[in-house]
Formats: C-alpha cells, sequence, structure tokens
C-alpha cells in the first residue's frame, strides 16, 4: 500500500461542487475535463529564460491552533480554544513535478501558509495551480502584474479564465514581475506581496488558503535571487480565523441586526431579533481563533536565529474590521520600510510591511499582537536567538536556489556497541508530505550504498527488525497529526541502522541515503564520520 492520501479530507471530485450548478461566482471558469488554458502573458509565451515555473496544489487537511507537541510548554490556552479547526483547513501545497506527485518539504514556521515564491525585477512567476478540493478556487496575486486570465479572482462583468478553478481542474497563472512590483531604491532590497484565493475570498482566506511572494531587485539580489544583504528571512502572517460555524459576515451585533428590522415590529419581535443577534456575536465571538500562520499560544515553531545575523521579517494582516494588529517584537528594535526604527509595526487588513534588524540580543523573546484581546487569546509566539556557530535545522531563505525545500537529515549519530545492542547509526530527519498522508500500511523503502529493505508501517508509523548488524528501524517522530495519519506538509522521522548498512559506503566522504513512501522518492546526505556517543 502506497502512502495515500486519506479519504475524507484529500480526495475530490468534479460531482462534490454543490456551488458549481447554482452560484454563478462559484461556476468554474476551468472544469477538470479541459487541457490547462493558461500559459500565457497577454496573448504570449513568457521568455523561458526569465521563468520561475511553481507547482502548487490547493489540498484539504486537518489544522490545530494549539500544537501541543513540545509538553514543555506553559502556554497552555483555555480548554475551548485547543480543539481542532472544525472541518479542517484548505491549504496551498507546492510539488516538486509536474505530476504534483512529489512535495516540496513545507517550512516548519510558516504553519497554516502556503509556499513562498520568489523571483527578481524582470522575471515571471509562473504558477501551475492544481484543485484537490471539493469547491472552485483560485489564486490571486497583490503586487504583480498580470492579464485578466491571470488575475485569479471571480466576480462579474468579464471573469478571466483564472478566476475559478474547479475541483480536478488546473490552471497556469503567469505573473510579471515589473519595476513596479519590487522594491525602490529607498527601499529594503526585498518585499513581499500576498496572494490567497478569490473565488469566495472571505472565506476562502479564513479556510486558509493564503500566501506571500517576495521580489527582489536584482542590483540587490545574489545568484538565486535572495536578498544579498540579508542572512535569514521570516514571514507571518496575523488573522483571526473564524470558528463559529457561522455564515461568513453574520454576526453583526445587536445594534446592527435589531436596526435591520422593519419599524413596524413589535416590541416582541424587535426583543427577539435583538436576542438573537447577541447569541450569533457571542458564538463569533467563542469561534474566534487569534494566530499568528495559524498558530496561537506560542505552539509555532521554528523563529531561529544566530547571534549576529542580519534579519529580514515579512509581516501580513488579513481580515475584518476586528483585524488590526500590532507587531512587537521583544528584545530588537527593527527598521520597518526602511522608513523609520521601531518595535511595533501597525497592520490593517492585507497590511504588507518588512521588518529588518539584527539579531543582537541571544535569548528567547516574545513576538505577539500588543491588541490586549488578541493577546489574551493567543496571538503570540516565541523567537529564539542563539549563540554565535550554533547549527540551526531550517534553511535561511524562502524557496532559495531551485524554488524548493527537499528533504533532509538534521542529526547523524553513531551509537557504541552497550548493553548487547550493536553498533549503529541513529538519524533524524523530514520529509514533505501531501497536506494529510495516512500511515497504515505504508511501505518505506530504504536505499544506501548496497543495502536495500522495505519496510511497512504500523498504525503508529514504525516498522523494522533489530537482528545484529542488519539492525533497520524507522518511525515516524513529533509528526503534526494522529499516531495513524501524518499531516501539514512535513514528516518527522528517526532511522536507526546497523553498522551492515555502511559497507557499501567505505570509499565515500558523503553516503547518499534514498527513501522511498508511495510515489515520491527522495535522496539526502550526511557525513559520514560522527563521533560515538
Amino acid at each position: 500500500m502506497a502512502l495515500a492520501v486519506v479519504a475524507s479530507l484529500g480526495t475530490y471530485s468534479a460531482m462534490a461542487c454543490p456551488w458549481c450548478a447554482t452560484n454563478a461566482v462559484m461556476k468554474p471558469t476551468v472544469t477538470a475535463e479541459m487541457p490547462d488554458p493558461g500559459g500565457t502573458y497577454f496573448g504570449k509565451t513568457p521568455d523561458p529564460t526569465r521563468v520561475r515555473h511553481y507547482f502548487v496544489t490547493a489540498e484539504a487537511s486537518p489544522w490545530e491552533y494549539f500544537d501541543d507537541r513540545d509538553s514543555s510548554t506553559s502556554n497552555l490556552p483555555p480548554a475551548h480554544l485547543r480543539g481542532t479547526a472544525a472541518g479542517g483547513k484548505l491549504r496551498y501545497i507546492q510539488y516538486l513535478d509536474a505530476a504534483c506527485t512529489q512535495p516540496a518539504l513545507a517550512r516548519e514556521h510558516l504553519g497554516l501558509l502556503g509556499p513562498v515564491l520568489r523571483g527578481v525585477v524582470g522575471d515571471f512567476l509562473v504558477v501551475t495551480f492544481v484543485n484537490r478540493t471539493d469547491r472552485p478556487l483560485s489564486m490571486h496575486p497583490h503586487g504583480v502584474r498580470y492579464d485578466k486570465d491571470s488575475e485569479g479572482a471571480s466576480y462579474f462583468p468579464g471573469r478571466g479564465l483564472g478566476a475559478a478553478i474547479a475541483p480536478g481542474a488546473r490552471f497556469t497563472y503567469v505573473w510579471e514581475l515589473d519595476p513596479q512590483s519590487g522594491p525602490r531604491p529607498d527601499e529594503p532590497s526585498s518585499k513581499a506581496w500576498l496572494y490567497h484565493s478569490h473565488v469566495l475570498g472571505e472565506a476562502e482566506i479564513n479556510a486558509g488558503l493564503t500566501g506571500f511572494l517576495i521580489v527582489t531587485d536584482p542590483k540587490r539580489a545574489r545568484p538565486d535571487g535572495t536578498p544579498a544583504d540579508v542572512d535569514r528571512e521570516f514571514g507571518t502572517l496575523f488573522l483571526n480565523y473564524d470558528e463559529s460555524g457561522l455564515p461568513m459576515g453574520s454576526g453583526g451585533g445587536e445594534a446592527s441586526e435589531a436596526s435591520s428590522i422593519d419599524t413596524g415590529a413589535t416590541p416582541q419581535l424587535r426583543q427577539e431579533a435583538s436576542a438573537e443577534a447577541s447569541a450569533e456575536s457571542r458564538q463569533h465571538e467563542r469561534g474566534a481563533r487569534h494566530a499568528l500562520n495559524g498558530r496561537s499560544f506560542a505552539s509555532l515553531r521554528g523563529l531561529d536565529m544566530v547571534m549576529g545575523e542580519r534579519i529580514r521579517w515579512h509581516v501580513f494582516a488579513l481580515g475584518s474590521e476586528d483585524s488590526l494588529h500590532t507587531a512587537h517584537w521583544h528584545g530588537v528594535r527593527v527598521s520597518e520600510d526602511g522608513r523609520r526604527n521601531t518595535d511595533v509595526i501597525e497592520l490593517l487588513p492585507a497590511s504588507m510591511k518588512t521588518a529588518d534588524f539584527i539579531a543582537d540580543n541571544p535569548g528567547t523573546w516574545l513576538f505577539h499582537c500588543h491588541v490586549g484581546e488578541h493577546m489574551h487569546e493567543g496571538m503570540y509566539a516565541q523567537y529564539r536567538i542563539h549563540p554565535v556557530g550554533t547549527s540551526l535545522p531550517e534553511p535561511a531563505w524562502f524557496a532559495a536556489a531551485d524554488h524548493a525545500d527537499r528533504a533532509r537529515i538534521r542529526t547523524v549519530r553513531r551509537v557504541a556497541a552497550t548493553n548487547g545492542l550493536p553498533t549503529r547509526l541513529e538519524l533524524s530527519g523530514l520529509l514533505p508530505t501531501p497536506a494529510r498522508v495516512s500511515l497504515v500500511g505504508a511501505k518505506v523503502l530504504i536505499q544506501l550504498g548496497t543495502h536495500t529493505e522495505t519496510l511497512a508501517l504500523d498504525q503508529r508509523g514504525s516498522g523494522g527488525h533489530r537482528d545484529g548488524t542488519g539492525w533497520v528501524e524507522f518511525r515516524v517522530a513529533a509528526t503534526p497529526g494522529y499516531f495513524n495519519e501524518a499531516w501539514g506538509g512535513r514528516l518527522e522521522f528517526k532511522l536507526e541502522l546497523g553498522s551492515a548498512w555502511e559497507e557499501g559506503l567505505k570509499d565515500s566522504k558523503v553516503g547518499s541515503l534514498v527513501l522511498t513512501l508511495g510515489e515520491a522518492q527522495h535522496t539526502l546526505t550526511f557525513p559520514r564520520t560522527e563521533s560515538d556517543r
């Protein structure tokens, strides 16, 4: 059995689209039966030497705003805020291939956000979008130049081809990074713009379909498009997600609801309507999840940097009239868009701002919204400035070089023989996954040098055998999901290998470990010279 997408959330069907036949805005502009009609820019194919091509899907996935994998945290939310998102979330997932079978590794601190798309002024971002959900969706970018077909927004009159992509269909958007999309000479060397689904935009943003792209000034960029004057990047979205279960836009409050009642209504009817509006308002308040990248109560991980690094931190906001946020960093002062020094940046819905600073104050620091209710309800995280020389597990850049964050080994150590157990290698690493995968019965093919073995995983994501030098054991570790499934776009694993596995690698300074799960094959490298513990 291959590593499978869980059927209840991960499958899609054109028949499972109740809006398509009745809602004109939701009616697809591209259907699954059509070949991809996109890929052009004002009727022409963009210069292939200036193209950065991405493959992105929309997929359904469970989600938890409070991720309690770290049992040592003292930031425990109230009981009603600890549950999962009602009905799960929809996510943008990046893939490395046109068939969308090999996912890219999701950056941990991006949480619910989609992949970061990047380029320099003069490039074209070509994004092939595949809809693996049960409703028409799109990708609408801010800041870049596009023609009507690549606008990715459904409204009348005159929808473009990319306005509403049906379940099972695909469409290739083309966005130009023209000079106006990039930074001015007096601005930081790179700037970021939001993208999101824009068929029923408010509901789809609330569902999780958000991300951002980065445009760099080529005169201040490295060859791979990253800014030359920065050492590490971060990005956070401030958003009050609505898990009330009420229709988006309802719950406007007692006064607004009562004022809509006909003036001839009796006092009893007005009182009943007012009570109903108040109940809706309370339900909306109880359903609010104040989150950074979809995580609350300091459970957003991966905000790590090293002393002395030049940091660029992009901050965004989306939402409604209650989504006024104030991003505050403890421990440092930042330069906001190159204009002023501050430690608080104000954000209105659809704000996109950049903060630069030097990581010059080692320690663990608070990062939060300074709006009192939002912080009380969990809109805060912690970032860490580590000592000089610390090796961090996450890369410094979003989608650098080949635009993909691939599987990797994080740690390797050799364990000396003791207590009757043989010498063996212990590895930990990360594998990219679709939005949600089942581990029960999944097959893992392990290849190292001349040794090969296929393991079947049990319901806890473990498999292997312990027989001396041939020892092999694979297990899922700290996966943000349940014991029999993994979700979140990344799977943490641990692998133990007996000494016999190294025989084919003795003449090589660097070994290649190949892990195959389902249709995706991952090649990982690691240093062979490890000290015994």
